[in-house]
């Protein structure tokens, strides 16, 4: 779902349901770090801190956001 939100351009949409997806027990939002549909937000505070929640590392944020990821 939130793949579909973000093709339709829905930033904040797609940050409140991962959100609400990495809140969850299993950290289900941690495919989000993986994929490419996720660049344009990647970099914004809020996605930062839901990776951060999730104990994981972004793999793709060093290539996108550079020296801010």
């Amino acid at each position: 779902i939130p793949i579909v939100i973000m093709l339709l351009g829905e930033r904040g949409l797609t940050q409140d349901y991962l959100e609400r997806l990495a809140s969850r027990e299993g950290g289900l939002a941690e495919w989000a770090t993986a994929v490419p549909i996720m660049d344009p937000i990647r970099c914004d505070p809020r996605f930062i801190a839901m990776v951060e929640s999730l104990k994981t590392k972004d793999a793709r944020a060093e290539k996108v956001c550079g020296e801010k990821g």
